[in-house]
């Protein structure tokens, strides 16, 4: 049985053009197809692991990544990684978030 790699991640869930608040609920998935054997497929935030729980299935590896967003959030870098023993570094992409903090108003009174 031949050994093959990933095929390159790609993330769901969000789009560049998106604008998240503070305080919402994000879901973010990331798929990668093929391999032989299916890809380990982990995510990153600002280059620190945050994620492992991956499941694998039907010709896919699949990593899902629910959160509350918070006002760090904003430009913070989510990268998904797969890789299988065929990949020699792992194949990434990545996203950058957009957030709006929620703003306070102040009210004086004289």
């Amino acid at each position: 049985m031949r050994a093959d790699p990933p095929g390159r991640p790609e993330i769901t869930g969000y789009s560049s053009e998106q604008v998240l608040r503070t305080g919402d609920t994000a879901r973010l998935v990331c798929v990668s197809r093929g391999g032989n054997p299916l890809a380990q497929v982990y995510w990153y935030r600002n280059g620190d692991e945050v994620d492992f729980s991956y499941v694998s299935g039907g010709g896919r590896a699949e990593n899902e990544l629910i959160f509350t967003v918070r006002p760090s959030d904003n430009n913070a870098v989510y990268r998904c990684a797969a890789s299988n023993q065929m990949t020699a570094e792992p194949l990434s992409t990545e996203i950058s978030l957009t957030v709006q903090c929620k703003t306070f108003q102040l009210s004086f009174s004289h």
